[in-house]
């Protein structure tokens, strides 16, 4: 359904500037910014970000949308939605598009302090977030990919028999504590943050959860997760990074060749979980 890159790509850009155009917006110099599972496009000139769904794993973006929303209303640091026509998502041609202010920003990566002290800053704005989100324990779904025989195909038999062994393992650990529960980003790593001139705007919503703090401190060193948080179980929090890197493995691993960061990450993660398991 999706094609090559290069069909993939062609394809997101024709339908968020026919969108765009419906509403006289100029958007004739597109740049990719991103692809991986979504395609994320520069509709330039216009100070315009398209977000188009073009990987059928992911979720829908309405919650994202909603989210956004609510972060803005609040003076959050979050990328606001567009005002230049209705953020969406719009469904077209079987795509779902978002649309997003441009944000300029710094393109290094943020720092430890930087990340810590700006995700303790959209934990206490999410709080007040009253909407339904979905459960943390799902881990980004991944249950269901270990279970079908037609996924993760490029990988050796071996490694999905210990991926689907060591989250049954991490998933009775982690079911034995009780956190208490709060909304969360649900991936809020560096890539996430983008440095603006008016200061760290957080992007990608798409994996927002209900579930403890510990879940968005996985991306955290100690030292910086210590001085930005309290009431930090250690415990819950060492089990929840191999959780992480086990769900990113898995993700990964689904489709390894649809962008070179995906196979690159695949790796180096099933290479840290077996590491940590001690194989």
């Amino acid at each position: 359904m999706y094609g090559t890159e290069s069909e993939r790509q062609q394809r997101a850009i024709a339908v968020a500037q026919s969108i765009a155009g419906r509403y006289g917006i100029d958007a004739g110099h597109p740049t990719i910014l991103q692809d991986s599972n979504h395609t994320v496009i520069h509709l330039a000139p216009a100070p315009l970000v398209a977000k188009v769904s073009t990987s059928p794993e992911v979720a829908s973006l309405t919650d994202e949308v909603m989210i956004a929303q609510f972060l803005v209303s609040m003076d959050g640091p979050v990328v606001p939605p567009t005002s230049l026509l209705p953020p969406g998502p719009h469904l077209e041609h079987g795509l779902e598009v978002s649309f997003w202010e441009y944000c300029s920003h710094d393109s290094g990566e943020p720092s430890p302090n930087v990340l810590g002290g700006s995700l303790r800053r959209l934990h206490d704005v999410l709080d007040g977030y009253s909407k339904p989100l979905r459960a943390w324990d799902r881990f980004d779904g991944i249950a269901g990919v270990l279970e079908a025989s037609s996924t993760l195909q490029a990988l050796p038999v071996d490694d999905r028999r210990f991926l689907q062994a060591r989250y049954q393992e991490l998933l009775s650990a982690i079911g034995s504590f009780c956190p208490a529960i709060r909304p969360l980003h649900g991936e809020p790593h560096g890539g996430n943050l983008l440095l603006s001139p008016h200061g760290p705007r957080w992007i990608d919503f798409e994996s927002a959860c209900l579930g403890p703090q510990e879940w968005d401190l996985t991306v955290l060193p100690d030292e910086v997760a210590a001085r930005y948080f309290e009431g930090i179980d250690w415990n819950l929090l060492r089990l929840l990074r191999q959780m992480r890197s086990l769900c990113v493995a898995v993700w990964c691993w689904v489709d390894p060749d649809r962008a070179p960061v995906l196979r690159q990450a695949g790796t180096y993660h099933l290479a840290l979980l077996k590491g940590l398991n001690g194989s």
